[in-house]
């Protein structure tokens, strides 16, 4: 039985060890590093792939790799998989070795869950409810809102729109 050790492994500049997953696609081994995004990467897709890439040419290549439906769901502590640069190209060549490289990561992931944001989804529930009490539909400001109103045949808007 073979043991590894950190002791072998490299680090980075920043002092934190290089650790990748191998994919294996066409006969053709693919390094998928990991990228843990910071609170400067919330809700920014593009600075993830600027830092990793130093350019925003592959946001989509990360979206598909990563199973991102919404780039703006991304944020602090997420940790976003990425192939290297010089590999970009022949993934991009066919959409089975795309289809292979994110089916072999969904594999090696089985049983890990997505976060849920507690926070957000009482805000939906209760932004649910409260459109369910109004009687006027969504698009129609109710009356009693002091937020825009007519004044002298001018709109003024309130503090609050």
């Amino acid at each position: 039985m073979e043991i590894n050790s950190l002791k072998n492994k490299k680090k980075n500049d920043d002092g934190i060890y290089d650790l990748y997953t191998t994919i294996i696609s066409n006969n053709k081994e693919y390094a998928i590093f990991q990228f843990l995004l910071t609170e400067r990467h919330n809700m920014r897709i593009d600075l993830v792939c600027l830092d990793i890439y130093e350019n925003t040419d592959q946001i989509d290549l990360l979206c598909k790799v990563n199973d991102i439906l919404n780039p703006l769901t991304v944020k602090q502590g997420d940790i976003i998989l990425f192939v290297e640069p010089d590999d970009i190209e022949e993934i991009r060549s066919s959409d089975d070795i795309v289809l292979d490289v994110l089916d072999q990561i969904k594999n090696a992931n089985n049983g890990k869950q997505h976060k849920v944001d507690k926070n957000r989804q009482n805000d939906l529930r209760n932004r649910n409810k409260k459109e369910k009490e109004k009687k006027l539909p969504s698009n129609i400001l109710d009356a009693t809102n002091q937020n825009l109103r007519t004044e002298d045949g001018k709109i003024k808007r309130g503090p609050n729109f």
